[in-house]
């Protein structure tokens, strides 16, 4: 009897063991490293905007842009702030923005209502000849003398001139 009381103590002091192993289990907070999780609340709501540029001010750091704001359904202004966090795409400083180009940027709002950027990319665009524009060229050209063959006669734009001409070899068969 005296053994099954040990075996029976053995197991019970087990048992709590394992459970009480449980309870000094590390923090679920925690991650690898210890440090905790940033709260959801505590971290920045990335925004998106994409839209006209209104006007530019390096000497401040700031952009403004007209975009469309599609839950109001109109357009709106939005200030945004350049740091030196911020990332460019397509130019490397604020200096390079310009009035009347498109951007696209991705910034959070601090909690003073501030909206800072955190990547900024100016849309390129190809240069459009408008079809007015086209005309000018084409009559300059002509009163210069200048050929304006393989353009369009509507237009006046030049047409692609690399033509694929196609590398044959003859040779005599045996």
């Amino acid at each position: 009897m005296s053994q099954r009381v040990v075996i029976s103590g053995g197991v019970l002091i087990s048992i709590i063991l394992l459970f009480a192993n449980i309870g000094f289990a590390e923090d679920a907070n925690v991650i690898r490293g210890g440090a905790y999780p940033v709260e959801e609340k505590d971290q920045p709501q990335i925004q998106w905007a994409w839209g006209e540029v209104l006007s530019v001010d390096p000497a401040s750091g700031t952009v403004v842009v007209k975009y469309f704001d599609y839950d109001s359904g109109q357009d709106k202004e939005l200030s945004i702030t350049v740091d030196e966090k911020t990332n460019y795409e397509n130019i490397s400083k604020i200096d390079e923005i310009k009035p009347g180009q498109n951007l696209s940027v991705d910034y959070y709002v601090l909690p003073t209502g501030k909206n800072i950027a955190m990547n900024i990319s100016l849309e390129k665009t190809d240069e459009v000849v408008t079809t007015e524009e086209a005309a000018s060229i084409k009559a300059e050209a002509t009163a210069t003398g200048e050929s304006t063959v393989g353009q369009n006669s509507d237009t006046g734009l030049s047409a692609p001139t690399d033509v694929a001409t196609a590398n044959t070899t003859t040779s005599s068969l045996p």
